[in-house]
C-alpha cells in the first residue's frame, strides 16, 4: 500500500511536470505568428484575401483611400484643398470708394467680411479680392495723394474751409 502511494504521487508529480511544459509552450507571441503566416502567403493569396473597393486602393496588405484617382494613398499625398468659396468687393478694387469685402462659402453662408478705412489722415487701409493667394484677400497700407477720408482716397485736394472772423464780411 505504501509502494502504491509512492507511485501515484510520483505520477500525479510528474503530470504537474508535464502541464507545467505544455502551459509554458502555450505562451506564443502573435506577432509573430502573423509575422509566419504573412511570410508563407503568396501574392496570389493576399489578392484572394484582400480587396479595397472604390475610392479605396490596395497598397501592400492594406486599403488606403484615393479620392482624386491618381493610384496614390491621400495619406501620403501633399493635398491643398481648393477653396470652396467666394470673395465679393462692393468697391471693385477702388481706392476711391469706400468698400467692403465678403467672403461666401459655396451653400451661401458669409464667414468674413472687412470694409476699407483710414489708418490716419493720409493712409487708407484698403481690401482686395485675389483669387490668386490662399486666403482669397489681400490688403495694404495706400499713400493716399490728396489725403484719406470716410475709408477712402480723396479724389482732389479741398482746401480746409477757413470762416471769415464775426463783421469782416
Amino acid at each position: 500500500m505504501y509502494v502504491g502511494l509512492k507511485m501515484k504521487s510520483k505520477l500525479i508529480i510528474g503530470l504537474l511536470i508535464v502541464s507545467v511544459f505544455l502551459l509554458a509552450g502555450c505562451n506564443v507571441n502573435t506577432g509573430e505568428v502573423v509575422k509566419e503566416v504573412r511570410e508563407q502567403l503568396t501574392q496570389e493569396d493576399i489578392n484572394k484575401v484582400i480587396t479595397c473597393n472604390p475610392p479605396y486602393i490596395r497598397y501592400g496588405a492594406e486599403c488606403c483611400l484615393d479620392q482624386n484617382k491618381n493610384s496614390i494613398c491621400d495619406n501620403d499625398e501633399n493635398i491643398v484643398p481648393k477653396p470652396q468659396w467666394s470673395c465679393s468687393d462692393t468697391d471693385r478694387g477702388s481706392i476711391y470708394e469706400k468698400g467692403t469685402i465678403k467672403g461666401t462659402s459655396n451653400d451661401g453662408q458669409e464667414f468674413g467680411s472687412m470694409t476699407d478705412y483710414c489708418s490716419n489722415e493720409d493712409y487708407l487701409k484698403e481690401y482686395e479680392c485675389d483669387s490668386k493667394v490662399t486666403a482669397g484677400w489681400v490688403s495694404g497700407l495706400v499713400l493716399c495723394d490728396y489725403g484719406c477720408s470716410n475709408g477712402a482716397c480723396k479724389e482732389t485736394y479741398i482746401p480746409p474751409v477757413t470762416p471769415l472772423p464775426i463783421g469782416m464780411y
